[in-house]
């Protein structure tokens, strides 16, 4: 019984050893591991220490190379500025010099030419002083020799220049009578040559007709319709005649007042671009160009008037005014050359 007694103590007591034993190794392993831990801490917060100075030192690098290439750029930019300065100055400078030199020369210029009419004017001074002094001596001498008075003597020299210059005119007109003689044929000849010139008939045909090209020929068979009656609708409503002949994507207006040829002209143009070609169309449409035209004649009239500053024309006169823009002679437009010779 003692024995047993003293085993379970035993075991108590190795129990008790065994138990402090295995705590104090716990005990170790925890401290090593927080050792470790501590250790892997503190080696992290020294390499982010680290990294965290040289992030610092390369961002301090950075800021310093920026900072030197922004002064450096600035230090350039007052340069350039500096030497534009410069550069304007000298210019100004030399801008200046140049001014001073030309109102110089032209000074200089003036006095020469100031000096050149004093000198003028005294020769005529002493041209006029010298024929004074002759005409004198000559009325002197002549009133000595003819025993006339001074006015006589006057009108006696009046009498004799004018016979002379008489004279002279008789002269040179009779020479003007023969170069007239003489140029009269191949003047003649000139403005008979214009005038064929003004009327031949290539001249008439071109003044007296209008082109208008056509997109395709398609188009030339709207203009003419079934049977010719939007040909024969249009020539009725414009007064002009359409000639529509072989000639591809063409169609002639001929007619001889310039009006009623521009009508038509912008009545097909509509039409074309409308693509309905049909008698009470072609109709509607030249009443509108009619409308728009005369408007647009009547406008270049007033405006003619107000250019030349003429007040209180009449409007049929103004309207005639205007259509000269339409009108041409000798290739020339006489609404432009109205004006020209109205500013005249």
């Amino acid at each position: 019984m003692w024995i047993t007694v003293g085993i379970a103590i035993g075991c108590l007591v190795v129990g008790f050893l065994l138990s402090g034993l295995l705590k104090k190794i716990k005990e170790g392993k925890k401290r090593r591991r927080a050792r470790s831990e501590a250790d892997r801490i503190l080696s992290k917060a020294k390499n982010d220490a680290k990294q965290a100075e040289r992030k610092a030192r390369d961002l301090e690098k950075s800021i310093k190379r920026n900072a030197e290439k922004e002064i450096q750029r600035l230090k350039e930019n007052l340069q350039k500025q500096e030497r534009s300065l410069k550069d304007k100055e000298r210019s100004l400078e030399q801008s200046y010099k140049s001014k001073e030199r030309k109102i110089e020369d032209k000074e200089r210029i003036l006095k020469d030419e100031v000096e050149k009419i004093s000198i003028v004017e005294r020769r005529l001074e002493d041209q006029e002083k010298a024929m004074k002094e002759k005409m004198e001596e000559l009325t002197s001498k002549l009133q000595h020799t003819s025993g006339l008075t001074k006015d006589e003597a006057k009108r006696e020299i009046v009498e004799a220049v004018r016979s002379e210059a008489e004279h002279e005119a008789a002269k040179a007109a009779l020479v003007i009578e023969n170069e007239a003689k003489e140029d009269a044929e191949k003047k003649a000849k000139k403005i008979i040559s214009l005038a064929m010139s003004r009327y031949a008939g290539e001249y008439t045909a071109e003044r007296t007709t209008s082109v208008i090209e056509l997109p395709n020929e398609e188009m030339k068979g709207r203009i003419i319709g079934r049977e010719g009656r939007n040909i024969r609708a249009m020539e009725t409503a414009c007064g002009v005649d359409l000639i529509v002949d072989d000639t591809p994507e063409l169609v002639v207006i001929s007619g001889f007042d310039p009006v009623r040829r521009e009508v038509a002209r912008r009545a097909l143009e509509k039409l074309m671009e409308d693509g309905r070609v049909h008698p009470a169309r072609i109709e509607e449409v030249v009443d509108k160009i009619k409308s728009e035209l005369f408007k647009s004649i009547k406008d270049d009239g007033d405006k003619a008037c107000f250019e030349l500053g003429i007040q209180g024309v009449d409007a049929e006169i103004v309207k005639l005014i205007g259509s000269l823009k339409y009108r041409t002679s000798y290739t020339q437009n006489n609404y432009v050359h109205s004006k020209e010779v109205g500013y005249l």
